[in-house]
């Protein structure tokens, strides 16, 4: 119990400790809450006292320091200016609680913007070995739901802060009508809020079921959206319905099992206090000390005592439900922040001559070798060409050189220098990437095209589109450039959505161009266009293309063939088709021996 006590304030701390001198204002004002209204509420007992003895005062200690206080004030004390000072310090309270939410509601959005910054900026840096790992749609949760949560609880501590300190106050005002009757109501309170620990442990338990609960229907919906072609193919909505009613069902139980907990604590306190007050009355009444005037105010405490117990219940209940969410922002954070990409400042970025994979050892898992002693080079101005079966490890090479990845042994340099000395930024300014996934942004053409580049000119952009052969397709629409190409590029065929992507690389003028099975899945049309393109490019820029269909690879100037982590032959393609033993030759010929296995029929 201690334990996870302390270490619910470790989370605390963790996640609000840069808001502590704001914490203290609100505890300050918290207090002078308090006192102000415990202190209107005290003037209530020679109020009640001049109006039942007909203007007599009373000669209780509350009334004699409220006759005080007249003394440094400027008029008299009276039945009228007493009504007019109590109804003072209850505006003098007003502005201090708009005081108080209006910090509370500063520190409220600072968090909750803050949070969200710090975590966009860190996933951003994160590696993407890391990012490859997280399931879809829990970045987008925890930045979203996670930090909003902490923002509420941060906003349900602010209102445990007025509701505490007010209750102490109370309580020590209760303590000077009566300390009998104020040692009891607190020892019943007491008694109440530990009798309703069970309740707050079974609020936290909720709290930890349902945070990774809504990660994975989050992470249902994104997947079963992206893919909903996939599944309607099939014909398995109603399989995959089902598997999501489960989620909800489960969500719905944890739900009402929530309500169900506050409310039983939030609904036992008004019957208790007004038994409570009940038995007050019967005990005090019958005592040769009974003031009707400082009952009346007793009365007025002890209710308000016990809403606040209410409220701080209420409050320890949000706080142990919300908890969860906070701890989940911190550890998400702390482990971005130890998969940080490596960014270093480093040299410049100089090619001019040749890029060189040498003795290269890549795995994702090092039980399971992916590239194994890969040695070849890649010369500046020239096209160098990929085959291979799949999952022989062309995108790992690819992705090895544009630095996503860093090899398990091995160097690649560029000119002499390790890769890895080069700046990164500027690495990969300087080198495109085309794959078969095409990621457009639901936008214009010319903005797929500038892609974040506010520096490139509409003529830079419709430049880039003429070299990919996009722009006449372009032009040809009601709309020009200024056509939206909707989501994912929907409003495009996959053949214009390649061409779209390669003009926005082109248009950052990169010196090498890698293109990953980017013309896979296109119609021989698409591909001859694309074709054309970077036959263009030919001697301007250096190309790798990483390609299943031979026809992409025919044109450049070497062909490598990887098969199973490692490079089984190397040479120009007009050489490769003269050796019949060669790996080119015998998927060249499979190819053209099933062409006239379907002309035949």
């Amino acid at each position: 119990m201690e334990w996870k006590f302390f270490k619910t304030l470790d989370i605390l701390r963790q996640a609000f400790g840069q808001y502590r001198w704001h914490i203290s204002a609100l505890i300050i004002l918290g207090v002078l809450s308090g006192m102000l209204e415990s202190f209107g509420v005290t003037a209530l007992i020679p109020l009640f006292s001049l109006i039942v003895q007909n203007g007599t005062e009373s000669n209780d200690f509350f009334s004699r320091t409220v006759v005080q206080v007249f003394t440094y004030l400027p008029f008299s004390y009276s039945l009228k200016s007493l009504l007019a000072l109590i109804v003072s310090l209850f505006l003098f309270r007003a502005v201090v609680i708009v005081v108080f939410n209006y910090l509370r509601a500063r520190i409220y959005t600072s968090y909750m913007i803050r949070t969200m910054d710090e975590l966009l900026r860190k996933i951003f840096k994160a590696s993407w070995p890391y990012l490859l790992r997280q399931k879809l749609g829990y970045a987008e949760l925890t930045l979203t739901r996670d930090v909003r949560q902490g923002s509420d609880l941060l906003k349900v501590l602010g209102q445990a802060i007025l509701v505490f300190t007010s209750l102490v106050i109370y309580i020590a005002v209760a303590v000077k009508i009566s300390l009998p009757i104020a040692l009891i109501t607190a020892f019943a309170g007491g008694i109440f809020l530990v009798l309703l620990g069970p309740l707050r442990k079974a609020i936290k338990a909720v709290g930890a079921e349902t945070a990774p609960l809504e990660k994975e229907i989050s992470y249902f919906l994104n997947e079963y959206t992206l893919g909903i072609k996939a599944v309607k193919s099939a014909a398995v909505e109603k399989e995959v319905f089902r598997k999501g009613i489960g989620y909800f069902r489960d969500f719905k139980r944890l739900l009402v099992r929530s309500m169900v907990i506050q409310s039983l604590g939030i609904s036992a306190i008004q019957p208790l206090s007004i038994i409570f007050i009940s038995g007050v009355f019967l005990f005090w009444y019958a005592r040769s000390d009974f003031k009707l005037g400082a009952f009346l105010a007793l009365i007025y405490l002890i209710q308000k005592i016990f809403v606040y117990i209410e409220a701080g219940q209420g409050a320890l209940h949000s706080i142990n439900e919300k908890i969860p969410y906070v701890e989940n922002v911190i550890n998400f954070k702390e482990a971005l922040s130890q998969n940080v990409e490596e960014k270093e400042k480093g040299i410049a970025f100089d090619f001019f001559s040749r890029i060189v994979f040498k003795n290269i050892n890549f795995s994702y898992d090092l039980r399971l070798p992916i590239l194994r002693d890969v040695n070849f080079t890649l010369e500046r101005g020239k096209t160098l060409g990929l085959i291979g079966p799949s999952g022989a490890g062309k995108t790992s090479l690819a992705d090895l050189l544009l630095r996503l990845f860093v090899p398990s042994s091995g160097e690649i340099l560029i000119d002499g220098v390790n890769i890895g000395k080069v700046d990164l930024g500027e690495w990969r300014r300087k080198i495109g990437y085309v794959s078969q996934d095409m990621f457009l942004l639901n936008d214009t053409i010319e903005n797929n095209i500038r892609f974040y580049n506010p520096l490139l000119t509409a003529e830079k952009a419709r430049q880039a589109a003429r070299l990919a052969n996009i722009y006449d397709f372009a032009m040809s629409l009601p709309a020009g450039f200024d056509t939206v190409v909707g989501e994912r590029g929907i409003m495009l065929s996959a053949g214009q959505r390649q061409r779209v992507v390669l003009a926005r690389i082109l248009a950052r003028e990169p010196e090498i161009l890698i293109m990953d099975e980017a013309t896979s899945a296109l119609d021989n049309e698409s591909e001859l266009l694309i074709e054309k393109a970077i036959r263009a490019l030919r001697g301007k820029i250096t190309v790798f293309i990483i390609a299943h269909r031979l026809s992409t690879v025919m044109n450049t100037d070497r062909i490598l063939a990887l098969d199973n982590g490692t490079i089984m032959e190397e040479g120009e393609p007009a050489e490769l088709l003269k050796n019949k033993e060669s790996y080119f030759y015998r998927m060249y010929n499979i190819k053209e021996e099933h062409k006239k296995m379907i002309s035949n029929k």
